[in-house]
């Protein structure tokens, strides 16, 4: 109801994941954790009686990449779905946000340099990190300066020296956008490419230019040309 939506798709991560084909330490730094007492009777639910979909051999990240588009907004907490451009909506915050396609690669080509702890993915150098240390704030500069991807991979290519784990690290981090869409070092990108690149970044920087109620959690903000029609939901 917040997002304005007709429609609503949920998606649950099944037990396969090819991630963990490609890395078999990928969430190992979750095992241990305790779950929830009811979360299987929770799942059921959600697939019983809201449709929720269940993801065989990729994530239900990848689903929402999947699914996403210029008329849906993702509903998550997961900072890692910002790599993916369109609607985004903090139901913890209550925040809405629009996610350019350079905005986007640059979260990704972030994650890459920095690792990602929750998921057990190595930066750069084998350590994870969840902010930028003084010493890589250059690194985050160049990549802040570039407008294309392939400038991006340069940058981070640079900085990895070994080409087969920034391979096996974009693989793991990367959030599809279609089925079986494996990470690939982009080639570098054509003037039209480049051109069309920075009008979908610009044409999806939107002001905030009016405010509406909160949902309790936070303000909730509506953008030039209102919210999108569809939601999007991982639960995990």
């Amino acid at each position: 109801s917040v997002c304005d939506a007709s429609e609503v798709k949920l998606f649950l991560s099944g037990t396969a994941n090819f991630r963990r084909d490609i890395y078999p330490d990928y969430k190992a730094n979750r095992l241990k954790l305790v779950k929830p007492k009811h979360l299987n009777a929770v799942k059921e639910f959600l697939i019983l009686q809201w449709g929720a979909e269940v993801t065989d051999g990729y994530e239900a990240d990848d689903a929402l990449g999947i699914e996403a588009g210029v008329q849906t907004v993702i509903c998550s907490i997961d900072k890692d779905l910002r790599q993916i451009p369109g609607g985004h909506y903090n139901f913890v915050t209550g925040v809405f946000d629009q996610i350019g396609a350079i905005e986007g690669w640059r979260n990704f080509y972030y994650q890459l340099i920095l690792g990602d702890r929750g998921d057990n993915v190595p930066g750069f150098d084998g350590k994870m990190r969840v902010k930028w240390p003084n010493f890589l704030c250059p690194i985050k500069a160049s990549l802040d300066g570039c407008k294309t991807a392939f400038e991006m991979y340069q940058v981070v290519k640079e900085v990895y020296k070994n080409d087969e784990i920034l391979l096996r690290n974009g693989r793991l981090l990367y959030l599809w956008r279609k089925l079986n869409d494996l990470w690939q070092p982009p080639e570098q990108s054509s003037s039209e490419e480049k051109q069309e690149e920075a009008e979908n970044s610009e044409s999806t920087t939107m002001t905030l230019v009016e405010s509406t109620p909160s949902t309790g959690r936070g303000s909730t903000k509506r953008k030039k040309g209102g919210y999108r029609r569809r939601g999007l939901k991982r639960v995990s």
